[in-house]
């Protein structure tokens, strides 16, 4: 059995640590390992800020559990599957088996809990080909191995640790191991399209920069506050030199926004080429308020809608349009919009493990290291 564990350190202190579900392709990658048939074992670690599969009710039936997420899942009878931040807690799970999937967005367990569902609820599973949505990603810089005795027998870990920088601020809910060496190359990987970090590079139509605001931020340490032009839509933009050529209609866009109101209608964005020549995309609202990340949107849709005549591979300005239902004004705070890879992933390299943090997530202050360690125990 293998079961691994993301542990969190300041100032050599432990601050948090999270257990994680060991991913198809960190099966398979680890067998390729021990057998000595991975050439390069470097591993790079990542971070993210989407706790993705949210759960929004769970019934139970005798022994029977079962789970409805906000999104359409993917996942299919006999995958395993974490459960976390649900109250109850009986509802948690590590390492379940899905006994059935009645639809796209539930599913059942095994088991006897019979507990009046409350709140919360985060998804992870096997089949996870990366995090829901990444910000950072750094190389694991030692690797080694760790014996010691529990009740009288010997526990063997291999342990890789990494370094989240200073410099890196945001709110973690998710971390994953990655293989830092690849079969195929791919310059069209998975990347921030932007951050909205600094205010001094977006404009509104009135040729005005947006006001910041720390509410709502976990890309960093605040969000650009987008609001409409009163009951009608407004644009920001920002010059910027983009290629999109090398994305496929199957890759998809995503955006981390905070909502501050109920009438957001949709955010779109667009590339242009040129005024008058460009490429966009509507990003649905998400209901409720508060921080949000959209669902993803396949590109063909972003393909599909072309005004003038734009150029894939000569994009030099991004446009962010905040359009608000009729009648009402709104307020979006903008955090990051990334553009997924999701096609070229590699069959070998993958996603080795994902965990979700428990709630409340691990706030990562700049100015702050923080040490991280993922402690993978191998019983014999």
């Amino acid at each position: 059995m293998i079961k691994g564990t993301y542990v969190f350190y300041e100032n050599n202190k432990e601050i948090a640590r999270s257990s994680n579900i060991i991913t198809k392709f960190g099966k398979r990658y680890f067998s390729k390992l021990m057998a000595g048939n991975v050439p390069s074992a470097t591993k790079d670690l990542a971070v993210g800020i989407h706790d993705s599969k949210t759960i929004s009710g769970i019934a139970s039936t005798g022994s029977v559990v079962t789970f409805t997420t906000t999104y359409e899942h993917g996942l299919f009878e006999g995958n395993k599957v974490s459960i976390s931040n649900v109250s109850p807690t009986a509802y948690n799970f590590l390492n379940a088996t899905i006994s059935s999937v009645p639809s796209t967005t539930t599913f059942t367990i095994l088991d006897s809990t019979n507990s009046a569902y409350v709140s919360g609820g985060n998804v992870s599973s096997e089949v996870d080909t990366r995090l829901g949505f990444e910000i950072y990603r750094t190389p694991v810089n030692l690797g080694s191995t760790d014996i010691q005795m529990e009740n009288g027998l010997p526990v063997y870990n291999i342990v890789y640790k990494a370094t989240l920088p200073q410099d890196l601020a945001g709110v973690i809910s998710e971390i994953g191991i990655y293989p830092s060496t690849r079969s195929s190359a791919n310059s069209f990987d998975s990347k921030f399209i932007a951050d909205f970090d600094n205010y001094l590079d977006w404009t509104d139509s009135d040729g005005y920069n947006p006001e910041t605001s720390e509410t709502g931020a976990r890309v960093g340490t605040n969000v650009l506050v987008m609001p409409s032009n009163g009951t009608s839509s407004k644009e920001y933009t920002t010059n910027t030199s983009f290629d999109l050529e090398g994305y496929s209609n199957n890759d998809s866009i995503t955006c981390a926004y905070y909502k501050g109101d109920n009438n957001l209608s949709k955010i779109t964005v667009k590339f242009y080429t040129s005024t008058g020549n460009y490429y966009f995309v509507d990003l649905p609202s998400i209901s409720g308020t508060g921080k949000k990340i959209s669902q993803e949107v396949l590109l063909s849709s972003l393909f599909g809608n072309v005004v003038g005549s734009p150029n894939k591979s000569e994009i030099t300005k991004i446009g962010i349009v905040i359009t608000p239902v009729s009648g009402q004004s709104t307020l979006v705070g903008l955090d990051a919009v990334r553009i997924n890879d999701e096609d070229t992933f590699d069959p070998i390299y993958g996603l080795v493990s994902r965990s979700i943090l428990n709630s409340p997530y691990l706030t990562k202050t700049a100015g702050r290291q923080i040490d991280v360690e993922y402690r993978l125990e191998v019983t014999f």
